[in-house]
């Protein structure tokens, strides 16, 4: 029995205590989610509805690159791989980090905070020689930002120690905290002043490095959410159950058409609810980043494209990694320049990224109860400078 929820990949970050706020964090999460359902729901949490052990699982994966990216420019793979290792301000849909800072008259005005642009659950970053300039490692993520606030709030020097090992050994504890007035919304659109509070947008997290997710979209609340909404059936014009996972989601409106993430995390719940199953996300609940294809990448002779990959955090065997990078193996006489992928050579994290699986890890309990259906409460419509769209 699940007396409470774990830590992302079972990580020991936190102290008891902190693992305990952890866990009622996610609960109240999973209860908010459920409480937005139809009665009759079949979503629940492995703390309040424990199952068996022999319950059925379902591995959800979908790829790590953009799919916006491609959509937008399908034969020009030179301008997305370019376009996604930007950080931004804005992302490619004109949205801002939720973040504002005070006006004299007393308004807002969005602080314009820096993100990455990579909005499937995982994000990277390229990083160089200071002497040869040439590309030494790609560094992959795909850790929920709400752990990393958690943890900035129960152990501040666990926090740094963490960031100077990962990023830099010249970060400030200072340089993680909003040090000025900046405001995000609270219940009923109420200001909340984040002065001296953790700053997940910081910057090496953002312009100078990399340690959790940043874009706006790239929380592990709003893939509760999403998921709690696909477990509602939907109905088409005829009456008919949607079973694409494109229709549904422009159907019931749980995330975005044009990632691939959204449409396939709601597609495969609302397939375990058609089943039969009442469903969750299983413990450790996260993202997690479930394997990389060596195939295509071509290595200099007497080694292997394996030998590249180190999971930082996570656990590799099962499927959980939170944190990978790829980079030569030690003593190597070549870089990463000199690695080929799909036959071009290696310049862009994005290249990687569309090798990368990432993974959510269902799991269900069979019910007799009649799942809720609902019709359709919008729709999608092509932008007609980018059909795809």
């Amino acid at each position: 029995m699940t007396k409470m929820f774990s830590t992302p990949a079972f990580v020991g970050d936190l102290d008891e205590a902190g693992r305990a706020q952890w866990s009622v964090s996610l609960q109240r999460w999973f209860q908010d989610a459920a409480g937005r359902l139809p009665d009759g729901h079949r979503f629940f949490n492995v703390v309040d509805n424990p199952v068996p052990k022999n319950a059925p699982t379902a591995l959800i994966p979908w790829n790590a690159f953009p799919r916006k990216f491609a959509l937008r420019w399908p034969d020009d793979v030179e301008t997305r791989w370019k376009t996604a290792e930007n950080v931004v301000t804005r992302d490619m849909n004109n949205r801002p980090a939720g973040y504002y800072l005070p006006n004299p008259d007393g308004s807002f005005r969005y602080a314009e905070l820096p993100f990455r642009d990579q909005d499937e659950y995982c994000e990277w970053r390229r990083f160089y020689d200071p002497v040869t300039n040439r590309l030494k490692r790609i560094v992959f993520t795909c850790e929920n930002p709400e752990y990393w606030t958690t943890l900035a709030e129960r152990d501040p020097d666990t926090l740094l120690k963490l960031y100077r090992d990962l990023v830099d050994p010249e970060v400030a504890l200072e340089d993680l905290f909003f040090q000025e007035d900046v405001f995000v919304a609270g219940e009923g659109n109420k200001p909340i002043n984040m002065r001296g509070r953790y700053n997940p947008l910081n910057k090496w997290n953002t312009t100078d490095g990399l340690v959790h997710l940043t874009h706006p979209a790239n929380s592990l609340q709003a893939e509760i959410y999403l998921a709690a909404d696909a477990t509602v059936l939907r109905t088409g014009d005829s009456g008919a159950l949607l079973t694409d996972d494109g229709l549904l989601i422009c159907c019931a409106g749980y995330g975005s058409p044009n990632r691939s993430s959204d449409p396939t995390i709601g597609g495969k719940v609302n397939e375990l609810v058609r089943n039969g199953l009442k469903v969750t996300i299983a413990d450790p609940v996260g993202l997690y980043i479930g394997d990389l294809d060596f195939a295509p990448i071509e290595v200099p002779a007497g080694i292997t494209a394996a030998q590249f990959w180190k999971v930082v955090r996570g656990r590799e065997a099962d499927r959980l990694i939170l944190r990978a990078e790829f980079a030569p193996p030690e003593g190597a006489t070549f870089d990463l320049e000199d690695v080929l992928v799909g036959g071009e050579p290696l310049r862009y994290g994005g290249q990687l990224a569309e090798l990368i699986t990432i993974v959510i890890h269902g799991i269900g309990e069979a019910t007799e109860a009649a799942a809720p259906q609902a019709g359709c409460e919008l729709k999608c419509c092509r932008i007609p400078e980018s059909p795809g769209w």
